[in-house]
Parts: C-alpha cells; sequence; structure tokens
C-alpha cells in the first residue's frame, strides 16, 4: 500500500470516528434537553394544582448559551517581557503552544554556569518569526506526528 493510499485511509478513518462522536454527542444533547423539558412540565402541573403560585422560571431559570470568547488568564509578566511585548514582541508558546522552549540563559546550564537571564520566563519573537515557525512545526508534524520543534 503506497504511503498516498495509508494518508487517505488514515483521514477516512479520522472523518468517520469524527463524524460518529458528533452524532453521538448530539444525541446526548437532545437527551439532556428532553429530561430538562420534561422536569420543567412537571414542575409546571404540579405548580397548577397547588394554591401557591410560584413562577417557573424561578425554579429553572432559562440557561444562557455560552459565550464563544476567549478569555485570557490574567498573568504577571517581568517588567523586562513587559517591555518586549510592548516592542511588539510576541511570546512563542502563545503561538505555537506545544513548541518546546528552553531558555539556556535562565537556568545555570549554559557555557558561562550561572543564570544570566534572572526574570525571563518566555521566549519572545518577533511576530513574523513566530508566524514563520509555527508553519515550520505544523509541516513538522506532518513528516513525524510526534516530533515537535
Amino acid at each position: 500500500m503506497s504511503n498516498i493510499a495509508r494518508v487517505l485511509l488514515f483521514l477516512f478513518i479520522a472523518l468517520l470516528v469524527i463524524l460518529n462522536l458528533m452524532v453521538f454527542l448530539g444525541g446526548k444533547k437532545q437527551e439532556v434537553q428532553k429530561q430538562e423539558e420534561h422536569k420543567r412540565d412537571r414542575v409546571e402541573q404540579a405548580l397548577e394544582a397547588s394554591e401557591n403560585r410560584i413562577d417557573p422560571d424561578e425554579v429553572f431559570p432559562p440557561k444562557e448559551e455560552p459565550k464563544q470568547e476567549v478569555v485570557k488568564a490574567v498573568k504577571k509578566l517581568a517588567p523586562i517581557e513587559e517591555q518586549m511585548e510592548a516592542m511588539g514582541l510576541v511570546n512563542v508558546k502563545e503561538v505555537i503552544p506545544d513548541v518546546m522552549v528552553d531558555l539556556k540563559y535562565a537556568t545555570e546550564d549554559n557555557f558561562m554556569g550561572k543564570v544570566l537571564y534572572t526574570e525571563m520566563r518566555n521566549c519572545y519573537l518577533q511576530a513574523e518569526v513566530a508566524q514563520m515557525l509555527k508553519k515550520a512545526q505544523k509541516e513538522l508534524k506532518k513528516l513525524q506526528a510526534e516530533y515537535s520543534l
């Protein structure tokens, strides 16, 4: 079997798994909605039979749809890192979350044998360079999924 055929077979199987998962999760969501509707109907029937009227919305308030916006965690940056961001540099981990970063001068494991970057915890690059590195990471993952930059 050729490499192309293997890749196509893998993609086809992955697509089937994703579709099955979507159908399964969609069915679960409908089941939960039906259960909630049934509970609400039972509460409304009980309230109609009772003398004290209670608004069903007080018992089961309408659910708000989750917001789709991504909220970044508040993080404390060192002053030098704040300066780097102010100059337009980007944290490489924010662009490529799975990249491995090892700041040698922030540890004693360098040719000087001592820590030179006492406040640095992140690697900063120009945005364009970070995007190029992201493309390289993507291409590497295509060739060998377990490899990483």
